[in-house]
């Protein structure tokens, strides 16, 4: 999308991922987390969409808002600009998205392929075309 600056171009940013079709590249993995956390927990759709920008076109730092099980929170995430892609990465906790119930059933289905260690802390990283 053309945008008249660097920050409107990532505001414009939106995102909506069916968390059904999660692919971990792990048929198993994708079957426990959709089954055991996803459905679980009823939600289907995640959304996100950056809200603030703090940096230039080469790095800074975004506020990706998200909203997951009715449950909306900012995660800011550090991004740089490399070869006209733009490379964000943060963390989340599922925990903050009111999924404590479906999420003990996931730790409850993993335990034995976890060693009994599951947490609830979640990688988030995009990358986004950038071009001047």
């Amino acid at each position: 999308k053309e945008s008249s600056s660097f920050e409107d171009f990532l505001k414009s940013a939106k995102v909506k991922i069916d968390s059904y079709s999660l692919d971990t590249k792990m048929k198993l993995r994708n079957t426990n987390t959709v089954n055991h956390l996803f459905k679980l927990a009823e939600v289907r759709y995640i959304s996100a969409s950056i809200v603030d920008v703090k940096g230039d076109e080469s790095r800074g730092m975004i506020s990706l808002e998200v909203v997951m099980n009715k449950v909306k929170k900012v995660i800011p995430m550090a991004y740089q600009v490399k070869d006209g892609t733009i490379m964000a990465m943060g963390e989340t906790d599922v925990l903050d998205f009111g999924m404590d119930k479906a999420f003990a059933a996931f730790v409850k289905k993993c335990k034995g392929v976890h060693a009994g260690k599951t947490f609830s802390e979640v990688g988030l990283r995009f990358a986004l075309k950038f071009n001047k």
